[in-house]
């Protein structure tokens, strides 16, 4: 098994060597740091992808969740942010936004952010879900059910949408 895993490592840093200016190569080794619990290098490998190449979204979006997932709160929220000011648009960027500031207990931020979030992809899963949770936890009981059900709408015949109601 470690000799898969040490030819897969090899096999990234293959790729990073020969194309260096991509941002999916180095989020690719970066995701496989993640996997196998190389927190540091996983960062470094993200905020490479950043810097080669700004335009590639998945770098700031991993990086912001592998911050939450390391209680670094502060640094996820700049890279979510850097997602959105490279592109604006980025939905995957505001749901982070949205689930940390959900986290914090900031809910009207949270929910702005989901909702912007599902302005932009009226098909994003995680934002209806979180939005509707959000919704729930604020006691908001009718919002959440017609969340739910908006979800099913916007993903007609998607079992992760029928099991979120």
């Amino acid at each position: 098994m470690q000799g898969h895993t040490d030819e897969a490592e090899a096999t990234l840093h293959t790729a990073t060597d020969r194309a260096p200016a991509s941002g999916a190569a180095f989020v690719a080794l970066g995701d496989f740091y993640r996997q196998r619990n190389r927190p540091d290098e996983a960062i470094a490998a993200y905020q490479k992808a950043a810097e080669v190449d700004p335009a590639h979204l998945p770098a700031y979006t991993q990086l912001g969740d592998l911050f939450v997932a390391l209680g670094r709160l502060e640094e996820a929220r700049t890279a979510y942010e850097r997602g959105l000011a490279a592109q604006p648009a980025d939905a995957a960027s505001l749901i982070g936004l949205a689930q940390l500031e959900q986290r914090r207990g900031n809910r009207a931020q949270a929910e702005d952010a989901y909702r912007r979030a599902l302005a932009l992809d009226p098909r994003a899963l995680d934002a209806y879900t979180g939005l509707a949770q959000l919704l729930l936890q604020s006691g908001r009981i009718d919002e959440a059910a017609q969340t739910y059900a908006q979800a099913a709408e916007a993903l007609p015949g998607s079992p992760d949408a029928l099991l979120a109601q």
